[in-house]
């Protein structure tokens, strides 16, 4: 038996072999743990074709999703577990973020017409399993759909209850082979509506103007919303807390915000010099870990020694417990990478933000200079650019701030702040602006992948229209603004009243989206 990864070269590469030893680790890590957590997480799926056989299937919530997503493997009339007769008449938008499977749903249940979420489970049981009984983000849902039933319980109570597995409309067989998914198509998950049909009768040309219109739209709100948090905190703070939001991503905007309303911009500014301000921070955090109690990794020993040092004396034995989420989290976007970089960028600040504001308004007449000067500003040298928390270290080091989160911090913090301050000034906001439509794409998000699929035919056209911040802020608003029509006459008057005129037609039947 091998001991040791045998290894050959080709082509002066070296190739390693797994050991015996180390496959057998794996099997049985396989048996004993990953199955048996497979096994808990799925129901079994019988196959007429292949019932002799030893072959096993299983169903998982992610293919319930794609049955409920395709209403043509479920029967016409449904019934719940009352008896009442279910028809769906809008299944809901496919959701992929926390929150409720399919949002936005119409059902009727015995002809009354209902508006509300769909949440979908193996069992009824997995609603309080997963906890949502204490998740306001299901206090919408109006129809609880499960695989199977088998002691007729409706959890919870108060939530119709739908068995799939007795209403379906084809075999089981053909509902796995519809639902496979390694195959599953995005444009099945965000099946195009009306809307998209009709708008290839309009020009890149018109789509771009909605959408910049849009996305300054957007910028006026988060102005107000900006407006707004200065009257309740002062212009210092809130610029602090909408920073903290933008590090936050969207795990961790409240932890952040608990942070920074404990260390604020006025306790900051009260200490005498910036490692006493870095420490408040940390501390203040509770990410800070107790040397007596963990194991730091060398490379940040004496940077912890140097922050307990210096937040001992700050510390306040009442401050919150902050509860920071590590959920679905890459290694680079860690608490304590997002704590850091915010900590570098106020440094880079001196804490004097206005000052920093101002010398960002003056460059606005010369973009390329501000994009520069945003690149210096983001630029950090920084131990934490190495490591992934306090005990791990990266592979290999990477920026804490990268050029699609700075991209996100200009639109989203920045920009707000300094048309703020602008305070209606036409020439000054023209200025601003200019600058914002300039700004390059930022990376997709769920939103813009739905946009992609539902509004535009083929989704390929997208790449075309949206070509800068600026349109993608504006999809994102008008997404929001508006629920997208799914009749011909209200698809002509959504556009009417956008300024754009549409000419009924027929759409071919055999139309492909690409």
């Amino acid at each position: 038996m091998l001991l040791f990864t045998s290894t050959y070269e080709i082509n002066s590469t070296r190739v390693h072999f797994m050991t015996r030893l180390k496959l057998r680790s794996i099997i049985t890590y396989l048996k004993e743990t990953y199955l048996p957590y497979w096994y808990n997480h799925t129901m079994p799926l019988p196959f007429s074709k292949v019932a002799e056989d030893e072959c096993d299937f299983r169903i998982t919530e992610k293919h319930l999703h794609a049955v409920w997503n395709n209403q043509k493997l479920l029967r016409t009339e449904l019934i719940d577990d009352q008896k009442n007769k279910v028809q769906i008449i809008k299944l809901g938008t496919w959701n992929r973020e926390p929150g409720p499977d399919f949002k936005k749903a119409l059902i009727s249940i015995n002809g009354q017409n209902i508006a509300g979420d769909i949440e979908i489970h193996l069992t009824p049981e997995l609603w309080n399993s997963h906890g949502h009984q204490y998740d306001s983000n299901y206090q919408n849902v109006v129809l609880h759909v499960v695989w199977e039933n088998p002691y007729f319980k409706r959890t919870p109570a108060h939530i119709p209850i739908l068995e799939m597995k007795s209403q379906l409309s084809t075999s089981e067989d053909k509902v796995w082979e519809m639902t496979n998914l390694n195959t599953y198509s995005k444009s099945h998950m965000h099946p195009p509506v009306d809307c998209s049909q009709y708008i290839n009768q309009i020009s890149d040309e018109q789509l771009t103007k909605v959408f910049t219109a849009a996305g300054l739209s957007r910028l006026q709100r988060k102005t107000d919303q900006f407006k707004l948090s200065v009257l309740k905190y002062g212009f210092q703070q809130a610029f602090l807390l909408l920073l903290g939001d933008a590090h936050g991503f969207k795990n961790n905007r409240q932890p952040f915000r608990q942070l920074l309303n404990a260390a604020n911009i006025d306790k900051l500014n009260s200490l005498s010099n910036n490692k006493q301000k870095e420490a408040l921070l940390w501390g203040n955090s509770h990410l800070l870990p107790d040397p007596s109690q963990f194991e730091i990794h060398k490379g940040l020993q004496p940077f912890t020694k140097n922050m307990w040092r210096e937040w001992w004396p700050l510390r306040d034995e009442d401050s919150l417990s902050i509860s920071w989420s590590r959920s679905s989290q890459r290694p680079l976007n860690s608490p304590e990478r997002r704590l850091a970089a915010l900590i570098c960028l106020l440094e880079k600040c001196h804490y004097q933000i206005d000052n920093t504001l101002q010398e960002c308004r003056e460059l606005i007449k010369t973009p390329n200079l501000l994009k520069k000067w945003f690149d210096q500003l983001f630029e950090f040298d920084s131990l934490w650019s190495g490591m992934a928390n306090f005990t791990k270290k990266l592979k290999t080091p990477c920026r804490l701030i990268g050029n699609a989160r700075q991209l996100d911090i200009i639109i989203n913090v920045f920009i707000p702040a300094i048309a703020f301050l602008n305070n209606n000034d036409r020439k000054a906001n023209e200025d601003l602006y200019l600058f914002y439509c300039s700004l390059p794409k930022s990376q997709d998000n769920h939103i813009l992948d739905i946009a992609r699929h539902r509004f535009f035919l083929p989704p390929s056209r997208m790449k075309y229209i949206i070509k800068k911040a600026v349109d993608q802020q504006g999809l994102m608003q008008l997404m929001q603004d508006f629920d997208l029509p799914t009749t011909e006459e209200a698809v002509i008057s959504f556009w009417e009243e956008l300024g754009i005129q549409l000419v009924k037609k027929e759409v071919p039947e055999d139309y492909l989206i690409s």
